[in-house]
């Protein structure tokens, strides 16, 4: 396996039956490896779906997110992608898996991929937009846009949209009526998750800008406000927007809608 083969092998998995059969073995062989995006969407479209996720959820439960930065640069300068890279990927693979599963109780695969995510997910802004983009794909909206002033960071995201067809489950079954609502719980649950690590690490210091609005005069007069630095630094623009999209996950209205059929 290497990159130079990954335009053929992408071309041979395009043969649904083949893919169904291996798919799910090669997630371990082409993680690893710069290139292989559009293979891993290939199996994922095409692939088992229960026998992907499978293999997805291992990976992701292999991956080791608490590397140190100098580490992660080397890997990004070198062959393999990051940890985080790898975790935005898996994740982005699970949003096209799990709509295809069409089973009694798919709160039982949604449950175990929610788990496997929770598990490696470390809150740095390119991991918790691959999140919110994982439930806005799977809960049938999309996903809001960043707002563009000001800011100058560049989040690699990789999309979750496919580019061809999606393989129907070989072991389709009809949905229990009770499982949007399980789903939706869940979907809610685990937002909130989210939410409460990525805030705890990336603080958004609303205590003391509220005290600044309400008290004016708490601002020192020659220096920036604190509302000011969070309307101009595109930093805290940023992380500002990803908060604002995981609370509209987590808060407002149904998050799950009716997935239509493959």
């Amino acid at each position: 396996m290497s990159p130079e083969i990954l335009p053929t092998l992408n071309d041979i998995l395009q043969d649904a039956e083949l893919t169904q059969s291996i798919g799910w073995d090669l997630i371990h062989l082409l993680l690893p490896m710069p290139g292989s995006q559009r293979c891993l969407d290939t199996i994922a479209r095409l692939g088992n779906p229960r026998e992907v996720v499978l293999k997805v959820t291992e990976s992701m439960q292999l991956l080791d997110l608490d590397e140190e930065d100098e580490e992660e640069k080397e890997k990004e300068a070198g062959s393999e992608p990051s940890s985080t890279d790898k975790f935005c990927t898996l994740v982005n693979l699970l949003a096209i898996l799990h709509p295809r599963i069409k089973t009694k109780n798919p709160s039982r695969f949604l449950s175990t991929s929610l788990m496997a995510i929770l598990s490696s997910y470390r809150p740095s802004n390119e991991a918790t937009l691959a999140v919110i983009s994982f439930v806005h794909t799977i809960s049938g909206k999309k996903r809001p846009s960043l707002p563009g002033r000001k800011s100058s960071l560049n989040i690699p995201v990789a999309t979750s949209s496919t580019s061809g067809p999606l393989a129907p489950d070989p072991e389709a079954q009809d949905e229990d009526p009770a499982e949007a609502a399980i789903q939706q719980k869940l979907l809610q649950s685990f937002v909130t998750h989210v939410l409460e690590e990525y805030i705890n690490t990336n603080t958004l210091e609303w205590a003391a800008r509220l005290q600044e609005h309400f008290d004016p005069r708490m601002v020192v007069p020659v220096r920036k406000s604190l509302g000011e630095t969070y309307k101009d630094d595109p930093a805290l623009v940023t992380r500002t927007a990803i908060v604002g999209q995981l609370v509209v996950s987590s808060v407002f209205g149904n998050i799950w809608h009716t997935r239509t059929s493959v």
